[in-house]
Parts: structure tokens; sequence; C-alpha cells
């Protein structure tokens, strides 16, 4: 007798969710007190909703991607390959590379 595939999930997304919303009351209390625009300038609620879910999502990625791995090498280096195509992502985005003038109008 052992502990159930479910119950074994359910434990760590519960442990896991009350981390995110840990993290992210202490990531608003930490923008607003270093005067960031983005915490100042808009709702504490939303910001703090919207932190939340972006989180949540991240974290059902790493839900997700962990059943595709069973060594803590080969999670590393899937995780460190996720992070940089987010990344890089972001820097074409950022940058308007896709973005045409002529075609704005």
């Amino acid at each position: 007798m052992g502990l159930r595939r479910s119950v074994f999930w359910l434990t760590w997304l519960l442990y896991e969710v009350s981390m995110v919303i840990i993290s992210t009351f202490f990531l608003v209390i930490c923008g607003a007190i270093f005067q960031f625009q983005l915490f100042l300038k808009n709702s504490v609620g939303l910001t703090f909703f919207l932190l939340f879910l972006f989180q949540l999502a991240m974290l059902g990625l790493g839900f997700a991607l962990s059943t595709f791995v069973t060594r803590s090498a080969s999670a590393t280096t899937l995780g460190f390959i996720v992070f940089l195509a987010g990344f890089v992502i972001q820097l074409v985005v950022g940058f308007g590379f896709p973005y045409v003038e002529e075609y704005g109008n």
C-alpha cells in the first residue's frame, strides 16, 4: 500500500500554489517599496492577479515538462532551453523585428 499518484501531485500543487502566492505578494510589495512605475501607476490587486496568473502558468508548464524527463540534469537542460527560447522571443518582439512600418497604416 502506497501513496496514490493523485495525492502526490495534489500535495505538490498545493505546496507550489502557496509558494506562488507568497512570492507574488513579496514581488508586489518590493515593487512598491522600490517605487517602480509599473507597481505605482497600476492597481495593486490587478498587478497581483496578473503576476499570480503568470506564475501559475509557469507552474503548469513546469509540471507538464517534468513528465518528459527522468533525471535532474535533463530537467535543467530542458528548463534552460525553454528560458533561452523565451528570452530570444522577448528580444525579437521588444525590438519590433517582425513589424514593418509600411504595414502599420
